[in-house]
């Protein structure tokens, strides 16, 4: 049925070409025929790209809407390495980008556990206690080298006490409250985390300066994987 449309300029093109020729080439009367073929011919020709190319409309608007749903993917995706967003309160313990830091220290924390097995082997029982003080010194690096790194992303009045062992956490919160006490603060906001990385799930650091706090007759006010303490 499509082609229905096309039979009478291809029947007109058809005669005429038979009436050129059996009219053996009548100058005007060929002139006339042979426009008559011309605009068959284009007729054809022309309204045939022309209904395929309107055919074929939706299927490239179909294309062309595609590309620019993907680009709404790709913009609505995170980017490689972008924090995801976490509510108030609900970040993870240790998402602070401290991976690297951690290797550092790492490598610190892993010599005073050498040293502290050698300390124990009874064949330098003549050395344990240098070998303590050697593991000591070890840990020291690595909680300084941690706490000053960590600090650099919290304002004046805020510690952040990640990766820091209890006794550790303990002696920096004893050391910064007096340093800020001498600066006329009046409390201190203590990041000790959720505990969620540490064994149990449950979070040493925090009941450590909670009882550090009432020893003082600080006042403290808990919150989410931190402690707010008034001198």
């Amino acid at each position: 049925m499509k082609y229905m449309e096309y039979a009478a300029p291809a029947a007109f093109a058809v005669l005429s070409f038979f009436c050129i020729v059996f009219l053996k080439f009548n100058a005007l009367f060929s002139l006339i025929l042979g426009a008559g073929v011309a605009f068959g011919v284009q007729y054809v020709i022309g309204g045939g790209l022309s209904k395929q190319g309107g055919a074929k409309a939706p299927e490239g608007a179909k294309a062309s809407e595609k590309p620019a749903q993907a680009q709404a993917q790709v913009k609505e995706a995170p980017k490689e390495g972008e924090k995801p967003q976490f509510k108030e309160g609900e970040e993870p313990e240790h998402f602070h980008d401290n991976d690297e830091l951690a290797a550092k220290a790492g490598v610190h924390r892993d010599k005073a556990r050498a040293l502290r097995d050698d300390a124990h082997n009874p064949d330098n029982k003549d050395r344990k206690g240098q070998l303590l003080d050697e593991a000591d010194a070890e840990d020291a690096i690595a909680s300084k080298m941690i706490f000053e790194e960590l600090q650099k992303k919290q304002p004046e009045g805020t510690i952040d006490l990640h990766l820091q062992f209890v006794k550790e956490a303990v002696a920096i919160t004893e050391e910064q409250a007096e340093i800020l006490k001498g600066k006329g603060f009046t409390e201190m906001i203590i990041i000790t985390g959720k505990g969620n990385h540490s064994e149990g799930g449950v979070c040493k650091i925090a009941p450590a300066i909670e009882n550090w706090a009432k020893e003082h007759g600080y006042t403290q006010e808990p919150g989410e994987g931190k402690i707010t303490v008034r001198f």
